[in-house]
């Protein structure tokens, strides 16, 4: 499910999300901090803005609930549905200076729409480098097959001569490896 844009098509028109706002930051599943983004019916995300990560995919919605859903007092949002993806890596960016990682620190830098995309923010930094920025475009594909996917997309700026940036991720419930494109 994860991808660089490729010859599948991004649709990326407001008015296809399922929820209005498609791109909302609360707290979600007892996390705080959270953006969560409806990029499809059948295909949601969360952000964790505290580690600049990937938290969940999932096929279902979000029950709004809470002082500023519905006036109750107590409850908060909580995805709802079966998980493509749940992260587990606390930390998942790396800077690094030839094969050696270095110790690197993410922080989040906003979110905003782009070309119809949700776009996110992060600056990495590490002993003597940064900020680096990276933006993350996240939206949905679907393939010939029409099979519905997850499109991640990395832009870098500000990385120094020598030093690359990479990240940790894991996947879960994918059918077939042919369907992960990286």
């Amino acid at each position: 499910m994860t991808a660089c844009r490729s010859s599948q098509e991004s649709i990326n028109a407001d008015q296809d999300r399922p929820y209005d706002p498609w791109i909302s930051r609360s707290v979600l599943d007892e996390q705080a901090r959270m953006i969560t983004i409806a990029l499809h019916d059948d295909l949601w995300v969360a952000y964790s803005t505290q580690n600049c990560s990937l938290y969940k995919t999932w096929k279902g919605y979000v029950n709004f609930e809470g002082a500023v859903y519905n006036t109750a007092h107590g409850p908060q949002p909580v995805s709802v549905g079966d998980a493509f993806i749940e992260n587990v890596f606390d930390n998942p960016w790396r800077i690094t200076q030839g094969q050696s990682e270095v110790s690197t620190q993410a922080k989040y830098a906003g979110h905003r729409k782009r070309n119809g995309h949700a776009e996110l923010m992060y600056d990495l930094y590490a002993k003597g480098v940064g900020p680096v920025r990276v933006y993350e475009m996240i939206d949905y594909t679907v393939n010939d097959a029409g099979q519905l996917g997850l499109s991640r997309s990395f832009t870098t700026e500000n990385v120094p001569e020598g030093y690359g940036v990479m990240f940790l991720t894991n996947i879960n419930s994918i059918v077939s490896q042919a369907d992960i494109k990286t």
